[in-house]
């Protein structure tokens, strides 16, 4: 980079299109001292859409501090990208230069978005929006790309998480690992359990793993008592990785038993007891005994 023309020409070329996301971010640092600003701006243009959002940001960055005339069009341009940060990071810079209602912007865009940016406009929606704004995005809750519908699910649940409670219980079952995780976080945000049961007889009968694993996460936010019918049950399946999940749960129970005193019900009792009868073999005698012994207080 310290290099003289031409040779400075050839290095910036191959730097700008290296696949090395760490030598194109040196390279956009570098290009900030070049006295060329019509190569710089060509350069910087082929560079606003790098993928690694750092890079993105050092774009912006370089136009704000060298090219202030083109900075708005490249932060309204930044309102849209699929990175969180970008985003707050373009809203902050635009609410400082005049006053922008960000969420009627995101409206606008989601009536008719640019394939390449409707995953921001999805999760700027869901930052700026009201609750029933979570309404428009429902159509791509059954979009065709993965990413589409995890925005589209993390957006609703910051929205309007109560109301959509049903959607995210069905979304569970996505086909993708990441979207049925981000239905299983969203449904935390519900009454989710008074549904619980509906989500364990999916555990009992689905063959995926990954779905499985998000209901047992699901399953870690109940209270106390109720968590550990569900990791002794969870045990028994044949999945080896589900069996290690349940059992890490389970030694974490244990671990954990002490910080706090919250009492199980007469029921919680009962059913924790069949759950030992039936798969004392299976979680093994001494941890048997250690959770007969916890509830002897009760």
């Amino acid at each position: 980079m310290r290099s003289e023309e031409p040779f400075l020409t050839e290095v910036v070329n191959q730097g700008i299109t290296d696949s090395d996301i760490l030598i194109r971010f040196w390279t956009i640092r570098a290009l900030k001292s070049n006295s060329d600003f019509k190569l710089l701006k060509e350069h910087l243009t082929n560079l606003e859409n790098d993928s690694f959002m750092p890079n993105r940001r050092e774009v912006l960055n370089i136009f704000l501090d060298i090219f202030p005339e083109s900075a708005d069009k490249k932060l309204h341009n930044a309102l849209f990208d699929h990175h969180p940060s970008i985003l707050h990071y373009a809203r902050y810079f635009l609410s400082k230069k005049s006053k922008n209602d960000f969420s009627e912007i995101y409206r606008e865009a989601i009536k008719n978005p640019e394939n390449r940016k409707i995953v921001g406009t999805i999760s700027g929606l869901g930052e700026t929006g009201r609750k029933d704004d979570a309404g428009l995005l429902l159509s791509y809750a059954t979009h065709p790309t993965n990413k589409i519908r995890k925005a589209t699910i993390q957006a609703i649940a910051r929205l309007a998480a109560e109301d959509y409670c049903y959607l995210f219980k069905a979304m569970i079952e996505d086909d993708s690992p990441r979207v049925s995780r981000e239905a299983a976080l969203s449904l935390q945000q519900c009454r989710y359990q008074t549904i619980f049961s509906e989500l364990w007889d999916l555990f009992e009968r689905t063959e995926k793993t990954h779905i499985k694993k998000n209901i047992l996460l699901i399953a870690s936010s109940l209270t106390k008592w109720e968590s550990l019918i569900y990791y002794i049950k969870a045990i028994t399946v044949r999945d080896e990785y589900i069996k290690k999940i349940a059992n890490d749960y389970l030694e974490k129970w244990l671990v954990n038993f002490n910080r706090s005193f919250t009492m199980p019900t007469s029921e919680q009792i009962d059913r924790i007891n069949i759950a030992l009868k039936f798969h004392a073999k299976t979680i093994g005698e001494n941890r048997k005994l250690a959770i007969e012994f916890n509830m002897k207080a009760f």
